[in-house]
């Protein structure tokens, strides 16, 4: 959550993200970067190509799975995870819904200074 026009203040980001569909975040939240659609299928081959390292043959058949494919997803989805529209709706989820959220943020990169009061 929080773009730059937020100032790092948020409740303007919670302000600013209130309206949007909560079920489009969390499904951000299983994305993968593997079986994503691109507008063309050579970009989508050149894309992970590209993410695998193999920047010599972009043209080439990319791997199904690679490890730098799942650490792009895990930043993805913590991104997803960890914006205040999905943590104020998973207050009113259950056990099962908080705990793919929290897993979803252990494995981000991204690191706020999150605080629960």
């Amino acid at each position: 959550g929080g773009a730059p026009c937020d100032d790092g203040y948020a409740p303007w980001t919670a302000r600013r993200e209130r309206e949007f569909p909560t079920d489009r975040i969390m499904n951000g939240i299983g994305t993968t970067i593997q079986t994503a659609n691109a507008s063309k299928e050579h970009d989508k081959t050149h894309i992970l190509n590209y993410i695998s390292g193999n920047v010599n043959d972009l043209d080439a058949e990319p791997p199904k799975e690679h490890e730098k494919y799942e650490a792009l997803n895990d930043a993805v989805r913590g991104a997803f995870a960890s914006s205040i529209a999905v943590l104020q709706s998973a207050c009113g989820g259950d056990d099962d819904e908080w705990q793919h959220i929290l897993k979803a943020i252990s494995k981000s990169i991204k690191k706020d200074g999150m605080v629960f009061l």
